[in-house]
């Protein structure tokens, strides 16, 4: 997961940036919401023992690999960046200006790959 602010970060791996945008979309185009995706988290915490200490972290990954929404959940890291990634059209439409010229930056040098 990624953390922090990476607006304005000149380093910012554009990769995990646009992979937290695609998990966001994922969402909004299955027909969730961040509230959904709270109360699924809060679902998982319910069931930590109450002597366990609590790690958001480890408990979003839990629901993202075990549980998801009713069994649904978006594509790994990986499969994105095989498919979705590559997508020139579709990576233009989920990045901000300056993090699509990060990409097309990146990409540059795997011009071949990239479907338009």
């Amino acid at each position: 997961m990624f953390h922090g602010d990476y607006k304005g970060e000149m380093n910012m791996d554009i990769r995990k940036v646009a992979y937290e945008k695609f998990r966001l979309q994922w969402m909004l185009d299955h027909g969730y919401t961040l509230s959904d995706l709270i109360r699924q988290i809060q679902l998982c915490l319910d069931e930590q023992d109450e002597d366990e200490s609590i790690n958001l972290d480890v408990v979003f990954e839990e629901w993202e690999y075990s549980f998801g929404f009713n069994g649904s959940i978006w594509p790994c890291f990986d499969e994105f960046l095989e498919t979705e990634y590559l997508n020139f059209d579709y990576m233009r439409s989920l990045l901000s200006g300056a993090e699509f010229e990060k990409y097309t930056e990146e990409m540059d040098g795997d011009i071949d790959a990239i479907s338009f």
